[in-house]
């Protein structure tokens, strides 16, 4: 997968991706738990890839992920009803040793 940040009419692009069946991805990412905001800022650039006539001029499926630490439930209620936007959680393990000194 092929990825950049894209400047746009309607915001900057968090990544903009394209997958192995060559569609694009619009992936936000969110650093803790996203509410519902993060839906009325990842459609617009979902309706913008869709519809610009020089990027997607066959106008392709495309797709959206927003990846956080989590999800409130007015937001998952809300992502299930756009069978194109998929929510990832992130999980972070980290394991400390010792260095020689």
């Amino acid at each position: 997968m092929h990825s950049n940040q894209l400047l746009t009419d309607v915001g900057r692009l968090d990544i903009l991706a394209i997958d192995s069946s060559s569609r694009f991805v619009v992936i936000e990412l969110k650093s803790g738990k996203a509410d519902s905001s993060v839906l009325s800022q990842i459609l617009p650039y979902l309706g913008w890839i869709k519809n610009n006539n020089e990027l997607n001029p066959q106008s392709e499926k495309i797709r959206g992920i927003v990846v956080a630490h989590d999800f409130d439930e007015k937001t998952v209620v809300a992502a299930s009803a756009l069978p194109s936007l998929k929510l990832k959680r992130y999980r972070l393990n980290f394991d400390f040793e010792d260095m020689k000194t």
